[in-house]
């Protein structure tokens, strides 16, 4: 199966994908219907800088303390744990990294609150388990707990700071034409029925 691209920022998804878990039902229907797609908070948000308003190029040798230089890093917050089960951390308590980098970040109620470009966090992504360990969780974007968000001398190019998707990102006639004709040729579905569901056949 071929790439459908996002109809509003041209970010390319695999047509099996959409379909079987890169989306949730929700996500893969919204983007069916070209209203976007997680990249670009379907169309909210620049997809430069994931609408932080932050981004810079990583340089080889410096430290790198959050995700992508955007001044975020991804979480989890421990909400409950099958009964009797032993784990290192507690309910309420949120982390960052994967084990066996695991990085306490304190509990959920006392971590920072801030909007960086058009996103408010911490910003809830999906909740899960109970997991191998019996735990369950939901997990979230946070501030970078280093930085805070406060890159020094930094503003995303493409929406000069603002985290908003920027309208160049729609692109010309052919660039929007590429967009629709893959929504039609990743489908075996009647194309009038794509388009209908595009909102362009009216």
């Amino acid at each position: 199966m071929s790439d459908i691209r996002c109809m509003k920022c041209g970010e390319p998804w695999d047509a099996y994908g959409v379909a079987n878990g890169d989306m949730e039902a929700d996500e893969a229907e919204k983007f069916r219907k070209g209203l976007g797609c997680p990249s670009c908070g379907f169309g909210k948000q620049c997809v430069g800088c994931d609408g932080t308003g932050r981004y810079r190029e990583h340089v080889m040798g410096e430290k790198e303390c959050c995700f992508n230089a955007k001044g975020i890093v991804l979480g989890r917050v421990i909400v409950g744990a099958t009964p009797g089960t032993v784990y290192s951390r507690q309910v309420g308590e949120a982390s960052s990294g994967f084990e066996s980098r695991v990085r306490a970040l304190g509990a959920f109620g006392d971590l920072e609150r801030k909007q960086l470009g058009v996103r408010k966090f911490p910003e809830r992504i999906r909740s899960g388990g109970p997991d191998c360990d019996g735990v369950r969780w939901v997990e979230y974007w946070f501030v970078c707990p280093d930085c805070h968000g406060d890159i020094p001398g930094v503003e995303c190019g493409e929406c000069q700071g603002t985290g908003e998707l920027a309208p160049d990102r729609v692109g010309g006639d052919v660039e929007w034409a590429t967009r629709v004709w893959s929504h039609l040729d990743a489908t075996d579905e009647d194309p009038i029925k794509v388009l209908d569901d595009l909102g362009l056949n009216k």
